[in-house]
């Protein structure tokens, strides 16, 4: 009896997890995977915006941390913009920061705390 209760509790949760299906893929585009790169070698925000910003001398609250592991959790547009909601590590930290794109340029950098 406990046999046939565990294999069906088995059954039951394997069917569950398939059901449910897996996370929606995030389509992330050229210029923001360049841009989560650059974080990723450089270990900061600055060089990245110098490289891939509107304004290279725009500044966000990011600035003095050394940064890993960039990752795209959504993406969204507003007011005309290829909106990305980036996580970033710093330390035994992790922020949410939304990387808002014009064309091929980054326009602003907004940490969502």
């Amino acid at each position: 009896m406990k046999k046939a209760i565990l294999s069906f509790v088995t059954l039951g949760s394997v069917l569950l997890f398939a059901s449910c299906g897996g996370a929606e893929k995030i389509e992330v585009d050229a210029n923001m995977k360049a841009f989560m790169s650059k974080i990723e070698t450089s270990k900061g925000m600055i060089d990245a915006i110098e490289e891939f910003g509107a304004n290279p001398n725009l500044e966000t609250d990011l600035d003095l941390y050394e940064l890993k592991e960039p990752t795209v959790k959504s993406v969204s547009e507003k007011n005309g913009l290829k909106c990305y909601l980036m996580n970033v590590k710093h330390g035994l930290i992790d922020s949410d920061c939304e990387v808002c794109w014009e064309k091929d340029k980054v326009k602003t950098v907004t940490v969502t705390y």
